[in-house]
């Protein structure tokens, strides 16, 4: 949506200005064995120096990465995007050495490649300079100079002294200096106090960082990390100038400055062009489901990012008249619609994606958001849409925007509000038909509430039909080489439930222990977590949703045979519930399996309480259904 997906997202690669590159000693002898341990590169020096005045920013950026295998081959990369007319990269020095500190290569200018990037759903004036070093060895050092100048000084990334899991640091700076006075606030998280600080400028340094290695359900790193985040007082984006202090001014000036101008077409002329859709009996509510419903047929996405197009939404008269847009344009568009309407809807900045980042209601930022939906208030309740969803029903967000704190932007102030939250449940209903030779014949009917629909009608919707084929037998990979017979889904829209049938045949689905049948139980209806042994925890373990998972089994069969009753299990803990029983009847056996995961954030010294619990309902889940002859 915004300027900053577009040429920041590898902006920061942290990292200064240097004097003269052959003081530098990049021999892989001098790296301290303590960062060598499990690193698949280290940082050798890292210097970024971000100046401040009036009417740009000045970035100067010096870095040196050694990649030590090929795993950290990707380190040894070079990108920086920038916008013809607003920011401009000059100076770019890249030098590779060898594992001796030994200078081999100096990139010529030629070698790195100039691009525009193309695609039929953005239109943008972005370009992007790109040098990737492919190594024949390793270990192997690149040593990166250059300086980005941006005429809009808008926002600034987050800084991050170590960039990724198993990358160590010998030395990460960061220097932000203010030519201007006044114009930013800055907040730390795991760096402690600034090595340096003045009226005008402050200066953190981090050294001799050891590597950090990734874990299962850790929180995003990016929260994780230490961090430096940066906020512009003063701002300027093309022509739009403006100081903000806090949450409530920026979205009055992003309101002001950014949206209403691009309201250019009278309300009634868009309730005259649009009232063939709506019914004179019809509420608001049903009104609105129209309009979305209208917005969804009507409109496509296309990302529009020229000159300002990076925070202002294109004329309501262009979506209008063209039917397309970007996340901001859809929003603008589909509210104005709601407002002739007579519906209260107001825009939501919102940071999107499925790890759930949260704005920080306690430091503006503009740098917090890239994706912009709708909040409409009728009667009292609130309803959340995203328009450049195709497939999401009237006031479901699906994963990509749900239960995180978000920005609401209007004329009057800026609020941060918080999307709703979904819950997550599965069920799954199967029907087998067990025959005296063994062969099954099964069906299964899964049927999807809340959150998992997203993924399932954005999925299929996109699906070609060799990936539907893919996707079916992937629902019952777990039988022994099923046969499948049928497969059909529906989507249930009032109650937000996708449900799935698919029948399936098996020959050598049950095992033969002489007079004895055994069937396996667990077909991974329950997404019990898998938590791998770890004698040294170190991050906290993050559950981010509510889950629940049901499991009926109806095994139908008219043979001489009886059935092996386990004893019925009702575990309940601070991390979840499970339970298994089985009953049984004259040639029907069933079998109940039921999982809760309870949303958490735990500390790490609990990690070996928590895989215990889901160890316990692992080793339970291996149970098989034995028959046995009556004598």
């Amino acid at each position: 949506m915004f300027d900053k997906l577009s040429y920041t997202t590898l902006l920061v690669l942290f990292i200064g200005l240097a004097p003269i590159y052959s003081q530098y000693d990049f021999s892989v002898d001098r790296i301290p064995d303590s960062l060598i341990q499990k690193a698949n590169s280290v940082i050798r020096h890292s210097k970024t120096k971000i100046e401040l005045d009036n009417e740009k920013l000045v970035y100067t950026f010096d870095y040196a990465i050694t990649a030590l295998n090929k795993k950290h081959e990707n380190k040894l990369f070079f990108a920086e995007h920038y916008r013809k007319g607003e920011s401009k990269v000059k100076d770019i020095q890249i030098l590779i050495y060898d594992d001796q500190g030994d200078l081999v290569k100096k990139i010529k200018n030629k070698e790195i490649k100039e691009y525009g990037l193309q695609d039929l759903e953005f239109a943008h004036d972005l370009r992007s300079m790109i040098y990737m070093h492919s190594a024949p060895v390793f270990p192997v050092t690149i040593h990166v100079m250059y300086t980005h100048v941006v005429e809009s000084p808008f926002y600034i990334p987050t800084w991050f002294p170590i960039q990724d899991f198993r990358q160590s640091v010998e030395q990460s700076s960061i220097e932000v200096i203010d030519h201007v006075g006044e114009s930013f606030n800055y907040q730390q998280v795991g760096l402690g106090r600034p090595d340096l600080k003045t009226d005008h400028s402050v200066l953190y340094e981090c050294k001799q960082l050891k590597v950090l290695t990734k874990e299962t359900y850790m929180p995003n790193k990016a929260e994780c990390f230490p961090r430096l985040e940066i906020a512009l007082k003063r701002i300027k984006y093309f022509d739009h100038t403006g100081v903000v202090n806090n949450w409530s001014e920026f979205g009055v000036w992003t309101y002001n400055e950014m949206f209403l101008p691009k309201q250019d077409i009278d309300l009634i002329t868009l309730k005259s062009e649009t009232s063939s859709l709506i019914q004179e009996t019809d509420d608001a509510l049903t009104i609105a489901k129209k309009l979305y419903q209208f917005i969804q047929d009507q409109t496509r996405y296309v990302l529009i990012s020229l000159e300002d197009g990076g925070w202002s939404p294109l004329p309501v008269s262009v979506v209008h008249d063209r039917k397309y847009g970007d996340c901001k344009a859809l929003s603008f568009y589909y509210n104005s619609l709601c407002e002739a309407y007579g519906i209260d809807a107001t825009l939501v900045l919102v940071n999107a994606g499925s790890n759930k980042r949260s704005a920080q209601s306690n430091f503006y930022s503009t740098a917090q958001f890239n994706h912009v939906i709708s909040k409409l208030s009728i009667e009292g309740e609130n309803y959340w849409v995203d328009c450049t969803s195709k497939v999401n029903p009237f006031n479901f967000l699906g994963d990509y925007t749900d239960d995180r704190n978000v920005l609401l932007i209007t004329n009057e102030a800026g609020e941060i509000s918080k999307t709703p939250s979904y819950k997550c449940i599965q069920e799954t209903i199967t029907g087998i038909n067990l025959s005296e030779n063994g062969n099954v014949d099964a069906t299964i009917n899964v049927r999807t509430e809340g959150i998992g629909i997203g993924d399932k009608l954005y999925q299929l919707d996109k699906m070609s039909v060799q990936e539907k084929k893919s996707y079916q037998k992937a629902l019952v990979s777990k039988y022994v080489a099923p046969r499948i017979n049928d497969y059909h889904n529906e989507f249930d829209t009032a109650q937000w439930a996708f449900q799935e049938e698919v029948s399936i045949s098996c020959k050598d689905e049950v095992e033969h222990l002489g007079s004895h049948l055994k069937l396996k139980v667990n077909r991974g209806e329950l997404d019990i977590p898998k938590i791998k042994r770890d004698k040294n925890r170190v991050w906290p373990i993050q559950f981010l949703r509510n889950k629940k998972f049901t499991s009926t089994t109806i095994i139908e069969h008219d043979l001489s045979l009886v059935p092996t009753i386990d004893e019925d299990v009702f575990i309940e803990s601070e991390f979840g519930t499970y339970s298994f029983s089985t009953s049984a009847s004259a040639g029907q056996i069933q079998i109940k399996r039921e999982f809760q995961l309870y949303k958490g954030n735990y500390e790490s010294d609990r990690y070996k309480e928590i895989k215990a619990f889901f160890d316990k309902l692992k080793k339970i889940e291996k149970r098989s259904l034995v028959l046995s002859s009556k004598s």
